[in-house]
């Protein structure tokens, strides 16, 4: 029997006297044109909702399969969507983390709130609803904002049923239109809007857009923002070990993700 064959690819956490139980893997689909996008799929066994998260930074992970059957995220290694993915997946919910597609590579500037990347999007949403047809939302962080808040726009409520927009960007050095610039009132689902308390990263001013995000979506079914608390800085203030990214607190974050969404299903 095949080494390999021993170990699948399922994971077990315990927590308490409950066992979580879920499937991980590397999935590749075809997107626009000749390109193909992969992501890390976190499935639930019988998930509530389909959560799309776009990682912060350049998004450019290189995904592959790990040693044992499992995945590796290349130099991706503390981003909140990887933090957080398995904590979601024990609330009801089947996870993928998308990296670029294969014609971009690190050159993402301009593209993530392009209509040709909502077809990417697209083809990821329809994989996952092969396995559940249950509702999907698009969860973004730091720069994956950019492209959580344009593709529920491009999509529309018939593809995408609800947004998280975590950390979003709206100032810093120019690749893509920030968050406050888009057409928010043009979105109809349900939104989070979401900040650390004691977010530092001045350069990319989260907090300061959070209101600005909030007051235009006008449109939005259910808007709701919040400041979670207790995040701690480790180093740089716009990186992933600090509040920035929620260091400390993400069980916390992932609660009030959970909770908004289950509450608006």
């Amino acid at each position: 029997m095949s080494f390999f064959r021993l170990f699948p690819a399922a994971l077990v956490l315990c927590l308490s006297a409950n066992v979580y139980a879920f499937e991980e893997e590397v999935v590749e689909v075809q997107g626009r044109d000749e390109a193909t996008i992969k992501f890390v799929y976190t499935k639930a066994e019988k998930p509530v909702a389909h959560i799309v998260f776009f990682p912060g930074g350049k998004g450019h992970m290189g995904v592959s399969r790990g040693l044992f059957g499992g995945v590796s995220f290349g130099k991706y290694q503390n981003d909140l969507s990887i933090n957080t993915r398995k904590m979601l997946a024990e609330n009801g919910f089947s996870v993928a983390i998308v990296d670029t597609p294969s014609d971009r590579g690190p050159n993402m500037g301009g593209f993530r709130e392009s209509e040709a990347y909502g077809k990417d999007i697209a083809a990821i949403i329809d994989r996952m609803k092969k396995d559940a047809v249950v509702p999907v939302w698009l969860y973004g962080h730091s720069r994956g904002t950019i492209a959580a808040a344009a593709q529920t726009i491009n999509l529309g409520p018939d593809l995408v049923d609800g947004t998280i927009l975590s950390a979003s960007v709206a100032a810093g050095k120019r690749f893509d239109t920030y968050v406050p610039e888009m057409e928010l009132e043009r979105i109809e689902v349900p939104v989070l809007v979401m900040s650390a308390a004691n977010d530092g990263c001045d350069e990319w001013t989260p907090k300061a857009a959070a209101e600005i995000i909030k007051s235009k979506l006008v449109k939005a079914r259910s808007v709701k923002l919040v400041y979670p608390e207790g995040a701690r800085d480790f180093g740089d203030r716009c990186k992933a070990e600090s509040a920035h990214s929620y260091y400390g607190i993400q069980d916390e974050v992932t609660r009030l993700v959970s909770q908004f969404i289950k509450e608006n299903i």
